[in-house]
């Protein structure tokens, strides 16, 4: 997670557990599991890309019901079919370059149900 974005977010009173590429979200997730509202993705990390955190969430019971925020410069690798598979899961889709008001809100859209 961009350092600026964590900023802006803890200021407005949420917490936030950065991971820095897949293996170490997937890793968060798991020693961190009930206690996780909200997962903000990026698509394009290095070793695990967020298509293969998007498999292991949904494969795994207590990960698949977390709502995810994608924040990607593209929104599909492949196909469309890809996205597809994890439309149940990814709540919203933000651009980047994105502005922070946009992100706020799709945040509290997700949580909001």
């Amino acid at each position: 997670m961009v350092p600026l974005v964590q900023l802006i977010l803890e200021r407005r009173g949420y917490q936030v557990l950065p991971a820095y590429h897949g293996a170490e979200g997937l890793r968060i997730m798991q020693q961190e599991k009930g206690k996780i509202d909200l997962v903000l993705l990026d698509l394009m990390m290095p070793g695990l890309d967020g298509w293969q955190v998007l498999a292991a969430m949904k494969a795994d019971e207590e990960l698949r019901h977390i709502p995810v925020i994608v924040l990607t410069a593209r929104l599909v690798r492949e196909s469309a079919d890809e996205a597809a598979l994890y439309a149940d899961q990814v709540k919203h889709y933000v651009v980047k370059p994105f502005v922070m008001r946009e992100l706020l809100a799709k945040i509290a859209q997700s949580l909001e149900g």
